[in-house]
């Protein structure tokens, strides 16, 4: 529990310290896909946020190691969701808080239907 605690302390000291780089964005009036490097996981990651999934909320659909990687999948993601709106997406954050729900919520937050 005390590595839960410590990494929950150093995710908030990110937070906190660093903004995340904003490294692509994708726009319209209903559909946000932004890929960032994120201070809390120091990865780079793909969300989506989108009326008709999570409430609208960010999910955290893909993260990458690198930023050309990252910038492969943020127009892959583009394409998936320009061209199929996907019945379902799944949040597969590393952060710490991701890790908490899971904790709490044996992970079935994660699965985000189209409404």
């Amino acid at each position: 529990m005390d590595d839960l605690f410590d990494s929950l302390h150093s995710a908030l000291e990110s937070l906190i310290n660093c903004m995340p780089v904003r490294i692509a964005r994708y726009e319209t009036s209903s559909t946000l896909v932004s890929t960032i490097l994120a201070p809390d996981t120091n990865k780079y990651e793909t969300c989506i946020l989108d009326s008709k999934y999570n409430n609208g909320q960010a999910i955290v659909v893909q993260e990458y190691e690198t930023e050309e990687e990252a910038l492969i999948g943020h127009n892959n993601w583009v394409l998936k969701i320009r061209e199929t709106s996907p019945e379902i997406i799944v949040d597969v954050s590393s952060n710490p808080f991701a890790k908490l729900y899971d904790f709490v919520d044996d992970e079935s937050w994660r699965i985000n239907r189209e409404k």
